[in-house]
């Protein structure tokens, strides 16, 4: 009994050892908390760092953002400004060849040209250097712009701003190519061919800007309206053809300026009027042909045109009576054309039949009496 008694004691007093040396609950509680809080705070550290640290980034990439955007505003403010100068510059120089109106009107072709010119052309800089060259581009895209180049037949190159406009053509090897021609290279344009290319509109007087042109071919189109009067400055202008297109208007009498032409087909239009006599002056003149149009008036002034080698006068309204001697004085005259007007008189007229140098003669068609005895 004493032995359960001590053993008991003993075990009574290590559950007191041991209830002492147990920590209080309201202790526990709080070690747990102060735990939780040392936890958190570690997290908290730990996000705010990572919190911080993308603040930063995103930071850095608002300004480096900001600063990329203000940079390329500023180079684009700045080659707006080089374009708005340069584009002045251009009109400036433009306008003493083109009227003020056309260059400020953003519709006309030679506002469209003049922006080209400043904002596209690879050859800047050449009213400076070089005015004739940048002349003769302005006015190819002036034309270009014109007659609807952008719907035209075939591809020429116009307003490649890569490329010489001496090579705004095709088929170089050909005598005539299509588009424009250099002579010998000298980047002086001689020459311009654009033949059944589906052009419409009106031609601008800026053509007359290619000032060393020696031949304008623009036949099988639907040019309209009239031709420009500048034209009459072109003075080395040897050939000009504009047969097969829409013009109603009367025949210019201002051909007669070009003192050096040889050449001129003005047939398959619709030209008014009568011949007008400064066609007389032409003394250079070797071919003429003015055949199916409604030209009216008296025949016969053709026959001062003593040099002519050609002529092509069917398909008008043109009256006058057929002499005996008619044509006589012609002695360079190979091709006569006068079929299908209201002319008069009795055939055979001896003049004709006697000429040494006719090939081709074409009365049919008129109000002539008479017969010929064909062999």
């Amino acid at each position: 009994m004493i032995r359960m008694a001590i053993t008991k004691d003993i075990e009574n007093l290590h559950d007191v050892h041991l209830h002492d040396q147990l920590p209080a609950v309201e202790e526990v509680r709080t070690n747990v908390a102060t735990r939780h809080r040392i936890c958190f705070s570690k997290k908290c550290k730990q996000f705010s760092v990572i919190c911080g640290s993308l603040l930063i980034v995103i930071l850095i990439f608002i300004v480096t953002t900001i600063t990329v955007v203000a940079h390329k505003k500023f180079v684009r403010n700045i080659e707006e400004d080089s374009s708005a100068i340069r584009l002045k510059q251009v009109v400036d120089f433009l306008s003493d060849y083109s009227h003020e109106d056309n260059l400020s009107s953003p519709e006309s072709p030679q506002f469209k040209a003049a922006q080209w010119m400043a904002f596209e052309d690879s050859k800047k800089g050449l009213p400076l250097q070089e005015g004739g060259r940048f002349l003769q581009r302005y006015a190819l895209m002036v034309l270009y712009y014109a007659t609807g180049g952008e719907r035209w037949l075939y591809d020429l190159y116009f307003g490649n701003p890569n490329r010489d406009e001496c090579h705004w053509n095709r088929n170089r090897d050909q005598k005539y190519p299509l588009g424009v021609q250099c002579k010998d290279n000298n980047s002086r344009i001689t020459g311009l061919t654009l033949t059944a290319m589906e052009m419409k509109g009106n031609l601008p007087s800026e053509l007359s800007l290619l000032s060393n042109l020696e031949y304008l071919l623009l036949d099988s189109n639907a040019l309209s309206g009239t031709i420009p009067s500048s034209l009459r400055t072109m003075k080395s202008l040897a050939s000009l053809s504009l047969t097969h297109n829409n013009y109603s208007t009367l025949l210019p009498k201002w051909l007669g300026r070009l003192q050096n032409l040889k050449v001129l087909r003005l047939s398959h239009n619709n030209f008014k009027g009568t011949l007008p006599h400064d066609l007389e002056n032409l003394t250079s003149l070797r071919i003429l042909a003015l055949d199916y149009n409604s030209l009216s008036g008296n025949f016969s002034l053709m026959q001062e045109m003593t040099w002519l080698e050609a002529l092509y006068l069917g398909s008008n309204q043109l009256t006058g009576l057929l002499h005996d001697r008619d044509f006589s004085s012609m002695k360079s005259l190979q091709i006569l054309d006068l079929s299908d007007n209201q002319i008069q008189g009795s055939f055979p007229a001896s003049g004709l039949l006697q000429h040494k140098s006719l090939r081709e003669l074409d009365l049919s068609f008129n109000q002539l009496t008479g017969s010929v005895d064909l062999p």
